[in-house]
């Protein structure tokens, strides 16, 4: 890339940003959640594409990525608030096990991604079928991080965020995404 090209790439970045903060809050949603921006891997963000792309070019070589298994997050008919909404995935588990990237008995935890920080929180296996998840509330504030507020990217790992971290080979399904508001405010 010229150097040139950095300042006309950097201008058209802020009005996307811009943009971007503008609809947000005409929709009535934190315009600037976070001081900083979600980073995602090449996975994740090929996962959230996934799911809208219908075929490549023919011969065309195989991407590098990979998609997790699709994430589905059963619609709350209430507004998502940080430390207290509930939140099912729906058939992840039984998805997860068809596809033998856990057992039955393996612990599961919904990992969320808010600006730079990063949530583990354990869900549980819901009444019903045994083949959903549940969590039971959303992070709140803790260790010193700010609630997860604003767009919140969530994927399903049997990392535990204390012996394990987040990668990509203990990803069990993934990319989705939430809009919770902070603690105490009401849609």
């Amino acid at each position: 890339m010229k150097k040139s090209y950095l300042t006309i790439a950097g201008s058209i970045l802020t009005v996307e940003s811009k943009h971007s903060s503008y609809i947000r809050a005409a929709l009535k949603e934190s315009p600037i959640p976070k001081p900083f921006d979600t980073p995602l891997d090449f996975n994740a963000v090929y996962s959230l594409a996934a799911q809208f792309i219908t075929s490549f070019a023919p011969g065309a070589a195989p991407l590098p990525f990979k998609a997790f298994p699709p994430i589905e997050l059963r619609i709350s008919q209430y507004a998502y608030t940080a430390g207290s909404s509930s939140v099912t995935f729906t058939h992840a588990k039984g998805n997860a096990i068809n596809a033998g990237l856990i057992k039955e008995d393996t612990p599961v935890y919904a990992v969320f991604f808010s600006g730079l920080d990063t949530y583990y929180v354990a869900v549980r296996e819901t009444g019903g079928n045994g083949r959903d998840f549940k969590l039971d509330h959303l992070p709140g504030a803790a260790d010193g991080k700010l609630a997860p507020v604003g767009q919140v990217y969530v994927v399903l790992s049997t990392a535990d965020g204390k012996t394990t971290t987040i990668k990509d080979d203990n990803t069990i399904s993934g990319v989705g995404f939430l809009e919770i508001l902070p603690v105490g405010v009401r849609a």
